[in-house]
């Protein structure tokens, strides 16, 4: 400009540090341009390594869980067994990954055991809170099942003759039968259940049938009858059965190789429900 005086640097002093208006209206040389790949090199590495953390961070603990114990010979093979079990943990985890609740997110532990449970104040104090108990039985006596259910869950005399009709006409009907102790001033319900092996034995021995044929029979008898433990049951004010899937009235047995089954929408959301109820329980009351 005419007239205008330049400024020059007074010697000694340091220059002033470069700004990024500045970097910005210069072109980039090529030192700019490593030190930018080096930047998104260093940000994509980051990404992994959070990424891997939290591939290794382990699912939360199930604060629920099934145990299924054999009551005596229940003459059931490996085989059976093994696929009833991989079915069962398959149709609970479908129904309850998708929970708002974390600890229903995290599923049930599912435990098979070949003795009867260890019966303490813990394991009563948890029954139907945290822990639901099916006894996988070969036989259909009444009184032995209702004698092993009472070591677990209080009976009255009268209690004793309910159960004892619901379980000879559970183990026919539905080849099973979930014995409910309601407390209804809690809404909780104490419940053993019963699963009879008479079902899956044949189901084995059918023509096109085979070990895993009955072990889908099995897991949805099992299934059905924890889905009553599960808010399926007029004791907690729900339908008892559903007009489809795995909680329906009866099983159909035809002469084909046994598919697993599913809850059905409705019965999922009863059995979700009652989990998150729980769950909302059993966490400590903020003072």
């Amino acid at each position: 400009m005419p007239g205008a005086r330049e400024r020059h640097h007074p010697p000694g002093l340091p220059r002033r540090a470069v700004t990024s208006s500045s970097v910005a209206q210069r072109p980039l040389t090529a030192a700019d341009g490593v030190l930018m790949l080096q930047r998104l090199a260093g940000n994509l590495a980051t990404r992994r390594v959070l990424a891997r953390d939290e591939a290794r961070t382990p699912p939360a603990a199930p604060t629920f869980r099934l145990i299924l114990a054999d009551d005596g010979a229940t003459g059931l093979n490996e085989a059976i067994l093994n696929a009833a079990l991989k079915n069962v943990r398959k149709e609970i985890t479908r129904i309850t990954k998708d929970s708002a609740d974390d600890a229903v997110k995290a599923g049930i532990d599912v435990q098979h055991v070949t003795s009867k449970p260890v019966r303490n104040d813990d394991f009563t104090h948890d029954l139907g809170r945290k822990t639901f108990l099916i006894f996988i039985t070969a036989g259909k006596d009444a009184k032995h099942s209702i004698d092993l259910a009472a070591d677990y869950t209080p009976m009255s005399k009268e209690d004793r003759k309910i159960h004892t009709e619901s379980f000879k006409k559970g183990i026919v009907a539905e080849g099973g039968v979930d014995l409910q102790t309601p407390d209804v001033r809690r809404r909780m319900s104490q419940s053993v259940g019963f699963v009879g092996t008479t079902w899956p034995l044949r189901e084995l021995k059918k023509q096109g049938g085979g070990p895993e044929s009955a072990g889908n029979v099995l897991a949805d008898v099992i299934l059905h009858e924890l889905g009553h433990a599960l808010g399926h049951n007029k004791v907690l004010g729900s339908m008892d059965h559903d007009e489809s899937g795995i909680m329906t009235a009866k099983l159909t047995l035809d002469g084909q190789p046994y598919e697993t089954r599913q809850f059905s929408s409705a019965s999922a959301a009863i059995i979700r429900g009652r989990l998150e109820e729980l769950a909302t329980k059993l966490r400590p009351r903020t003072p």
